[in-house]
């Protein structure tokens, strides 16, 4: 049986609602690489919006996970890679 995401998008690509509670409407994504729909549909609580990252000034989504490449002015980069620290 075919998933409900792979019947309204082409292959490769994940459906996420858009819109408010009940909306029929979607959107097609490429969750490994959407920048706001990173790893998931934020829509449904999965994935992370990586424009969202506080501090973050240039950021990327990499095979499915946010990629924070530069912070903005006062925010430096956490050990980890993952957040911006404020300074």
């Amino acid at each position: 049986m075919k998933s409900r995401s792979a019947s309204l998008c082409p292959q490769g690509l994940d459906a996420c609602h858009i819109g408010g509670l009940g909306s029929r409407e979607y959107e097609c994504i490429d969750a490994s690489t959407d920048l706001e729909s990173c790893g998931g549909c934020t829509s449904t609580g999965q994935g992370q919006d990586c424009t969202a990252i506080r501090g973050a000034w240039n950021v990327g989504c990499e095979a499915g996970q946010c990629a924070i490449y530069t912070c903005a002015g006062g925010y430096r980069l956490s050990e980890d890679g993952s957040s911006c620290v404020h300074l």
